[in-house]
């Protein structure tokens, strides 16, 4: 994730995960986060389901699937524009 954004200008897919609480432990965030990114950057409307198939292979322990799943929802909505 370095690289992406900064603490002062956080990239709008980070600032999404942090406007919707989307962290909890860590362990998959940054897969989540650049999987999540890299699939919207080459498929800007995908629907739900696409992401979700596309996050498949992202192992989660606690996943806190519906804030992020909020929080990707909003960052897709930005890059559809």
């Amino acid at each position: 994730m370095e690289g992406l954004g900064t603490v002062e200008k956080p990239h709008p897919i980070q600032r999404a995960f942090i406007e919707e609480q989307a962290a909890q432990c860590g362990f998959c965030l940054n897969g989540v986060i650049l999987t999540a990114k890299a699939y919207l950057d080459k498929n800007p409307k995908a629907t739900g389901e696409e992401i979700r198939q596309a996050l498949s292979g992202v192992l989660c322990r606690c996943f806190t699937n519906v804030r992020m799943l909020r929080a990707i929802e909003r960052y897709r909505q930005e890059v559809a524009r």
